[in-house]
C-alpha cells in the first residue's frame, strides 16, 4: 500500500493489490490473502478503506479515529443527525 499511494491512475482496491503483488502468470490467484491482510492492518488502524481505496493511516487520522469510537452517540444526537 506504501509504495503505491502517489501512483496516479491506481485505485488501492483489492483487486489492483493482488495484480500488483502477483508474484507469476501461472501463479494461484492471491486475492484473498490480500483482503484477510487489508483486513489485519485496517484493524490495527494502519489503513483505512475510502471511495478510491485503500489509504496509508496518518498519526493525526489515527488518533481521529480513536477519539471518534469513543464518542457515545445518544438517541436525540442521531435523529437529529448530528
Amino acid at each position: 500500500v506504501a509504495l503505491c499511494t502517489d501512483v496516479p491512475g491506481f485505485p488501492l482496491t483489492p483487486r489492483n493489490l493482488a495484480a500488483a503483488l502477483h508474484p507469476a502468470i501461472g501463479a494461484d490467484p492471491i486475492e484473498s490473502d490480500v483482503k484477510t491482510a487489508l483486513a489485519t492492518l485496517e484493524a490495527e488502524d494502519r489503513v483505512r478503506e475510502t471511495d478510491e481505496g485503500y489509504q496509508l493511516q496518518s498519526p493525526e487520522q489515527k488518533d481521529w479515529e480513536k477519539t471518534r469510537r469513543g464518542i457515545d452517540m445518544k438517541p436525540g444526537d442521531a435523529s437529529r443527525g448530528c
